[in-house]
């Protein structure tokens, strides 16, 4: 077997710094955003779009044992404040916590709403929303996710807004 003719060598270098480039580019799923069109897809979905909009209120579901949720937008910049009211405590004591929420895209590409409560980090892709009028934002009324309760322990949890 005779070996290759510089040139042939330099074509083949060439063709290889051609094509390797080429073969890892990011795939299309690298992208951290869902679709902003779909049900959830965007952070006023949740929040409002000029204002606050309605607390979602609803549970945590810790192996039946419910315990009341509401999750309050601050503002429109993501400021959520969530509150559970112990099952055993006096009606007018609550526990709250003050976080920014987000919308991130989860593993099947669709929008997953994700924000902190008292008793851990709570994240959700099961979302509804009311049908919009023509040329109107999409609002979500109803979101069933999970809370992360220490290193592996999951409760689940549904809010709702009229």
């Amino acid at each position: 077997m005779r070996a290759p003719t510089r040139p042939a060598a330099l074509l083949a270098s060439a063709l290889l710094c051609v094509a390797a480039p080429l073969a890892v580019a990011a795939p299309a799923s690298a992208d951290p955003s869902p679709a902003p069109s779909q049900c959830g897809g965007t952070l006023s979905d949740y929040v409002g779009v000029d204002a606050p909009d309605t607390a979602f209120t609803g549970y945590v579901d810790d192996y039946g044992v419910r315990t009341p949720l509401t999750v309050t937008p601050l503002d429109v910049d993501g400021a959520v404040r969530a509150e559970i009211q112990p099952p055993d405590a006096d009606p007018d004591s609550v526990t709250a916590v003050v976080s920014t929420a987000a919308v991130e895209k989860a593993w099947n590409g669709s929008p997953m709403f994700v924000f902190n409560t008292p008793r851990g980090a709570a994240e959700s892709d099961s979302l509804e929303c009311a049908t919009p009028a023509p040329g109107s934002a999409t609002r979500v009324t109803r979101i069933t996710g999970t809370v992360l309760v220490g290193p592996d322990h999951l409760e689940s949890f549904v809010l709702a807004r009229p």
